[in-house]
């Protein structure tokens, strides 16, 4: 993120999609028109003021939605790298790149995929069996064997 500073107000952009993400008014009647921002390097907090107050800026958890920006880039190893072991996080990833490369027609790929999702396998099976009769259903059988295995 950067963040920009206004006489009126401060405002954090997410560099990975130009998306404002924090829009602050500091009232300039009150306290003054906004100077500068300023980092304390070794607390790494960052602080705003003007000729009378200063206002200090609280970063919480910047990264918390940086996999969604990859998921949606179809950028799938950095997705993954950013859902933290989260297991929600992770199948959403999987889910969508299974499904991408279905699309695509690249069933083999999908179907390994799709083996590390949570997905029912009934729900992956009819998908593949829908679309391609028995020789695509090959690909369900083979990737999802180990995963039913592991379940019994």
């Amino acid at each position: 993120h950067v963040v920009l500073l206004f006489p009126d107000h401060l405002e954090a952009t997410c560099l990975l999609n130009d998306h404002v993400v924090y829009d602050d008014f500091v009232p300039s009647r009150r306290f003054g028109p906004l100077k500068a921002l300023a980092k304390d390097a070794e607390t790494h907090t960052v602080w705003a003021y003007t000729a009378t107050t200063l206002f200090e800026l609280v970063v919480s958890d910047e990264e918390r939605d940086v996999w969604r920006l990859y998921l949606e880039r179809k950028q799938w190893d950095n997705a993954l790298k950013y859902c933290r072991d989260n297991p929600a996080k992770r199948d959403a990833v999987l889910t969508a790149q299974a499904a991408y490369y279905f699309e695509r027609g690249s069933y083999s790929l999908a179907a390994g995929l799709f083996a590390q999702t949570m997905r029912p396998f009934e729900q992956v099976a009819l998908q593949f069996l829908y679309a391609g009769g028995g020789a695509l259903l090959h690909h369900v059988a083979c990737d999802a064997q180990p995963q039913l295995l592991a379940q019994l």
